[in-house]
Order: C-alpha cells, then sequence, then structure tokens
C-alpha cells in the first residue's frame, strides 16, 4: 500500500479506524419544534467541545493550530449553514438528523467541486462539524482517546477520512500515525500531523479496507508505503530506521545559525513560504532567513467581502514586525485559476488556469489591487518588504503594474500617509513567455522569483490537479530544466537578484543545480529550511 507523506518519519503501532457516521436520509417529523431544540442543544455542545479542543490544542500544539478549532467554531454557527437546516426542520419537518445531513453534505460536495487544492480540503473541515453535530443528535459521540491500547505498541489512526477533531481526541502519548484513504497536505489534519511531528499519509487508496482492527502495521512516511502484520525481521528494522530517523531529525537544530552555504563559500538565501500571520512562529524556529513568498491571496478566501485596507495594513504590519527585520516578499492576490472567491464574481472559465486570474484580474480591478498595494506599502515601514506580481507573461503587464504602485506612492503623499518610498518590483517567473524573455524583464524589474509549480504546469501543458496525468507532472522534466537555468543564469549576467519558491525548491537534486547555476535564494515550507541548509552546506 501506498500513499502521500504528509509528514515523514516511521510509525510502529496498532490499527484504529475512525467510524464512519451512518447515513440517515430523509425522515420527517410531526414534532418540528422538539427537532429543532434537539439542533439547537447539539450546537451548543458542539461550541462547547471545540472550545475545550482548542484550549487543548493552544497547550499541546500551538497558536496556530488552535486556531483550527476557533476556524470550527465559526463555522459550526456560520448562517449559510444552520439556517438552511433550521428551514428543512421548521418548515419541511425534517428531523435534526436528516436536516442537518442534508445541509452539510451539500456544503461538502461543493468544496470537493471546486479545483483550488487549499479551498477542496475544507470540505474536511465541514465533515468534521457534521460528524460532532450529528454523534450529539443521535447519541453515539465517538471518543477516541479511550483506546486500551498500550503505549508501548501504540496507536495508528485508519480512516476515510481523519479529521483535525480526530487527531486531537486522540491520547497524544499513544498516537503513533496516521493513514488516510483520501485527503491532501493542505488539509487541517495535515497541518496538524506536521505541527505535533506524527507521521501520516494521505490518498492511501482503497487499500487501507485490508487493514484490521488491532493489527500491527508500519507507516514507512519516508518511502510512502505501509506494511501490514511484518515479521519480527522486518519489524525490527524498521524500529531501528525509527530510532535513526529521530536522532536525524534532532541533529538538524544544530545547524541553526548557521550560514547557507557550500563547502567552496557559495552563499544561498534559504527563506520560507507563508500564507499568514500564523506562520510566524515556524519561520522563526526553523530559523529561516526570511520569507521568500508570502501568499497575501488566502487572506481574501474564506469570507463574504475583500479584506479592507486597514484589516491589510494590520496583518501586514504584524507579520513584519513579528519577523524581526526578516525580508518579505508579498506576492500580490494569485486568484483565480484553482483559487475560486465567490464575491469577486469571476465567472466560471473552460480553461481557468489560462484565464482571468492573478495579475490580468489586479489590471483590470484596479481598485481592490491599488488597496492591496497601498497597504502593503504603509506596512513595509515597519520591515523589508518587496512586491512581486504572478502570472506576468509580458513586459507590458509589469509597466502597467509597476504605474499604478507610483500612483498609489502619489496617493498616499498627497494624504500625508506614511508608506515606504523604496520597495522592489518583481515578478513570479512561472509562464514559459517570462522565462525565455527574462534578459529583457531584467532591464525593468528588481528580481525574479521561479514558481516551478506553474511553470511545471504550462511548460508541460499538465494540470497539475488532475490525478489521472499526475505521472506526467514532472519538475525535473529536460525542459523545464532548461527553462530555469536560462531565468537563473540571465539573471546573475544581468546583475539581477533571483530565487525560487515552488515545490521544487526543496528537492535536493534541484538545490545543486541551482546552486550551480548561481541562484541567490531558495524558498521553502518551514519545516524544510534546516533540512536544506545541512544539504547545502555538504555541496562542493
Amino acid at each position: 500500500m501506498n500513499g502521500q507523506i504528509v509528514q515523514k518519519g516511521i510509525a510502529i503501532g496498532r490499527v484504529k479506524w475512525v467510524k464512519e457516521l451512518q447515513q440517515v436520509g430523509e425522515i420527517k417529523t410531526d414534532q418540528p419544534n422538539l427537532e429543532l431544540r434537539a439542533f439547537n442543544k447539539a450546537l451548543n455542545e458542539s461550541e462547547d467541545q471545540l472550545a475545550k479542543l482548542k484550549a487543548k490544542t493552544l497547550e499541546s500544539a500551538g497558536h496556530h493550530e488552535a486556531e483550527i478549532f476557533e476556524a470550527h467554531l465559526m463555522m459550526l454557527h456560520d448562517p449559510s449553514l444552520v439556517d438552511p437546516i433550521k428551514t428543512l426542520i421548521q418548515e419541511e419537518c425534517y428531523t435534526a438528523l436528516s436536516a442537518s445531513e442534508k445541509i452539510y453534505n451539500q456544503t461538502i460536495e461543493m468544496f470537493e467541486s471546486l479545483e483550488d487544492e487549499y479551498l477542496k480540503q475544507r470540505a474536511v473541515d465541514i465533515r468534521d462539524i457534521k460528524k460532532r453535530v450529528m454523534s450529539l443528535l443521535a447519541g453515539t459521540n465517538q471518543s477516541l482517546s479511550d483506546s486500551n491500547i498500550s503505549q508501548e505498541e501504540g496507536v495508528v489512526l485508519v480512516a476515510h477520512e481523519i479529521t483535525p477533531s480526530d487527531t486531537l481526541e486522540m491520547d497524544r502519548a499513544v498516537l503513533s500515525g496516521m493513514l488516510m484513504m483520501t485527503g491532501g497536505e493542505t488539509s487541517h489534519t495535515a497541518i496538524l500531523a506536521q505541527s505535533l511531528g506524527i507521521p501520516a499519509m494521505v490518498g492511501c487508496g482503497s487499500g487501507l479496507e485490508a487493514l484490521e482492527e488491532g493489527t500491527l502495521i508500519v507507516i514507512d512516511a519516508l518511502n510512502g508505503q505501509v506494511i501490514n502484520s511484518p515479521d519480527a525481521e522486518t519489524l525490527e528494522r524498521f524500529k531501528a530506521d525509527k530510532i535513526k530517523y529521530e536522532k536525524d531529525q534532532e541533529a538538524l537544530k544544530a545547524f541553526k545559525g548557521l550560514e547557507s552555504i557550500t563547502k567552496s563559500g557559495q552563499s544561498i538565501e534559504i527563506a520560507a513560504n507563508i500564507a499568514g500571520e500564523e506562520d510566524i512562529e515556524s519561520v522563526l524556529e526553523n530559523d529561516a532567513e526570511g520569507v521568500g513568498l508570502f501568499r497575501t491571496e488566502f487572506i481574501y478566501m474564506n469570507r463574504t467581502a475583500p479584506p479592507t485596507e486597514a484589516e491589510q495594513v494590520d496583518i501586514y504590519s504584524r507579520i513584519l514586525k513579528g519577523l524581526k527585520g526578516k525580508t518579505v516578499i508579498f506576492r500580490t492576490m494569485d486568484i483565480g485559476g484553482d483559487k475560486e472567491v465567490s464575491y469577486l464574481n469571476m465567472g466560471q472559465e473552460a480553461n481557468p488556469f489560462l484565464g482571468y486570474r492573478a495579475i490580468r484580474y489586479c489590471l483590470r480591478e484596479q481598485d481592490i489591487f491599488k488597496t492591496q498595494i497601498s497597504a502593503i506599502l504603509q506596512a513595509a515601514v515597519h520591515g523589508t518588504a518587496k512586491i512581486m506580481f504572478p502570472m506576468i507573461a509580458s513586459v507590458s503587464e509589469f509597466e502597467q503594474a509597476k504605474v499604478l504602485v507610483e500612483e498609489v506612492k502619489r496617493e498616499l503623499k498627497s494624504q500625508n500617509v506614511s508608506y515606504a518610498e523604496n520597495v522592489d518590483l518583481g515578478i513570479m517567473v512561472e509562464i514559459p513567455s517570462a522565462a525565455i524573455l527574462v534578459d529583457t524583464f531584467a532591464d525593468y524589474v528588481d528580481f525574479f522569483s521561479i514558481g516551478t509549480n506553474d511553470l511545471t504546469q504550462y511548460t508541460l501543458a499538465v494540470d497539475r490537479q488532475n490525478s489521472n496525468i499526475a505521472d506526467l507532472y514532472d519538475y525535473m522534466h529536460p525542459a523545464v530544466l532548461k527553462l530555469i537555468e536560462i531565468v537563473v543564469t540571465t539573471a546573475k549576467e544581468k546583475g539581477k537578484w533571483v530565487g525560487m519558491c515552488g515545490n521544487a525548491a526543496s528537492d535536493p537534486r534541484m538545490i545543486e543545480m541551482l546552486v550551480k547555476w548561481g541562484i541567490d535564494e531558495i524558498s521553502v515550507s518551514p519545516t524544510k529550511v534546516l533540512e536544506s541548509r545541512k544539504f547545502i552546506r555538504q555541496l562542493d
């Protein structure tokens, strides 16, 4: 059995299946008022449970992880969920269980239909809420903390889908690993697994059904495999591998505070990719040298209206202050394609990845774009900020964006508002045309950052969200590597700073080539910083 690794490590333990809810179907009642009271009671009890889980998570995992349950509390009382359920109960005489199942399922299906992987994973959070509310209504609330498996053996949670609540309700002293048939690396469960250091794999498929309750298994979340009922020799080998891996991880802490420099003296900055203020702690803890990609579009999501200028100034300022002088590259809102935001009314497109997205949207909707630029410039007085435009295909697009930045500066100056005058402007190189024309772009931009996720997608004509052709998506393809080499070497010849912020930036195979070509920076997940630094320091 194979799967996608979301947290590396080796786990040994006995299978603990997370029970699925039983389907209810359409059931009517002649006492809607009683059903409504039952639903309200379940909401209140769910709120109490989530508040306790939030406090427990804050203590055991941290602020970032605790915010998952703050989000659940908000979703629990979201009128778009609660009101339709109450309407079904009051006007159509559905039972509370039946109404809850219907509305929660509709919402889950809506999220799962989205192309954006981050938003798609929010279906897991709705399932978590559904499970909690319906279990209380049915009187079958499951507790995973009652496992009678010993701490020495450990427990591996196995499920079609493990929710964040499942993870935190399990006794951490015995929880050794997690396996899911479905799921992705951006799910809240994956984030929790990473924060708690629990070896975990997702997308394992129906093969997990062969794992029986109580069976001893090994999760090899280094090579992406599951070993069912290992023999004594295999078990001893994995126990030794587990000890070695954990020692190696502990040893990475020795690379904190060291330079990211090769044996020959070539220095490469290792920065981190972040999505918001909640990532600051991880950036500092893992000793990242800056932020090479701040995905600002995430502050526009899970809302009913765009964040105001004041909200954005506050968020960006807190991030710059929290990072204590480290440089932050703000990527302007990369909305569209696989990141849908309903209130922006961007419309449906046959080929959204090739359509009205990112800078293309911003150059037409200039008010929302200028508001973001203004907020970044104002916040930049609290630290060192750079602005990076995504999805740039031509010099004219960059020039239009630069004109708007200058307009914003003049407006702020006329209003006597403090702002940073000198902020570098750069582009993401993620469209082949930008890579091919990098020598021309170098006469206009202050810096480049290579986005390998989209550059690979566009170069190979492979939809990176399509599992049917996942084997064709390869950032080590010779054509992709050739474009990356052109960008790095040409930028250096032109005296321009160049970095890489795509997933490939933490791959040792890619790092070795980037160092050879002379790249200035790589920006990776915060948890990959020390590992990347160790690798760079071993290079000649």
